[in-house]
């Protein structure tokens, strides 16, 4: 791979990474105070005004853009790749949540913002081709770089890894860009000071994904009043259980589903009410949604109920209802039961498809 080959596989690289930022910074924020559109519009108006400062900012760095173009992808690897562990250690301990959510997305967007123009300023000091050719080639690559985040993050990264694991190896992936320019420009730029930052910010991100699981155990005991038993980023939302002595909850997203102290004063009125109210009791029953089987619970009270199917969206919730003792203990098997026939599927898509009548 030739140098300028390099620049512009760099330039693929960096425009995925910033992306996947301001999505992870969104979906954390959505997690921690729920309003994903609110968050989510915060996030990309913050992220972009951020980049419009740096890339008027970039016109202020003329010289040496090789070094500085490293040293800011030494910074975005490192804050970028510990905004999910600095946004939960916000949230949980101190009331500056929307400070630092501010500060961070801020101070992203504005490394962000200036990377286009640094790349320019590489390959314009190093290539024959036009100031116009050499934008359209980058804008075209940073446009297929968001493309790919765009799929990349809800289908593969989120799923696999989580919010924490996903921040620390994008912040890890923007490290190696800024490796791979050190040693492509060692000639040209600070080798050992940049080095050094290198290894510093490599030693932090690798430590944080490889000892994820530790960091949320610290973050989890600020977030949750009880101790968490269980935890798992599904490929559809955060799943969280909680018990103290008896009191058992489940949460996700961050939000609480039930409380085992006080669940049957929803769960009973649900299903008794309306069936007291019938003719007769029906035979075949379908439950929207339900995944933690409490529902199930209640309607396998009556001996006349034949056949439930029950949709639910997340495998992992309705795996869970089947094969977590403490959650198993509360909704008695339900999802167990041979009456019980468990689809996970989209509700809607399962109303507009299905030839049955409940």
């Amino acid at each position: 791979m030739n140098r300028k080959t390099g620049i512009f596989f760099s330039a693929l690289i960096v425009a995925i990474g910033g992306i996947i930022y301001e999505m992870i910074i969104g979906t954390t924020a959505s997690y921690l105070l729920g309003n994903g559109v609110l968050h989510f519009s915060l996030t990309i108006g913050i992220f972009l005004a951020g980049m419009g400062i740096g890339s008027y900012l970039s016109s202020y760095i003329s010289s040496k853009p090789e070094q500085n173009f490293i040293l800011i992808e030494i910074l975005l690897g490192l804050f970028g790749g510990s905004s999910v562990s600095i946004l939960f250690a916000t949230f949980a301990y101190t009331e500056l949540f929307y400070l630092v959510f501010t500060v961070l997305i801020g101070g992203i967007g504005i490394l962000i913002g200036t990377e286009i123009p640094m790349f320019l300023a590489i390959l314009k000091d190093r290539s024959g081709n036009e100031m116009r050719e050499l934008t359209a080639k980058i804008l075209s690559i940073d446009y297929l770089g968001a493309l790919i985040a765009s799929i990349a993050f809800p289908m593969i990264l989120l799923p696999q890894f989580g919010l924490l694991r996903t921040s620390f190896l994008v912040g890890i992936i923007n490290l190696l860009v800024g490796g791979l320019m050190l040693v492509s420009f060692s000639e040209i730029v600070r080798k050992k000071l940049l080095s050094f930052l290198l290894v510093l910010s490599f030693t932090v991100l690798i430590s944080g994904f490889l000892k994820y699981g530790m960091l949320t155990d610290w973050f989890n005991k600020g977030l949750y009043q009880d101790e968490v038993i269980y935890n798992e980023q599904s490929t559809y939302q955060s799943i969280v259980i909680t018990q103290f002595n008896t009191d058992l909850r489940l949460y996700l997203d961050g939000n609480i589903q039930f409380s085992a102290t006080d669940e049957y004063r929803y769960h009973e009125p649900l299903v008794h009410v309306p069936i007291s109210y019938s003719d007769h009791i029906p035979t075949t029953i379908l439950i929207l949604g339900g995944g933690d089987g409490l529902v199930a619970r209640e309607l396998l009270k009556y001996e006349e109920v034949e056949n439930i199917t029950l949709v639910d969206l997340d495998p992992s919730v309705t795996d869970l209802a089947q094969t977590f003792k403490p959650l198993v203990d509360i909704n008695n098997n339900s999802l167990n039961n041979e009456k019980v026939s468990v689809i996970n599927q989209d509700a809607f898509n399962y109303l507009q498809n299905t030839s049955e009548l409940y």
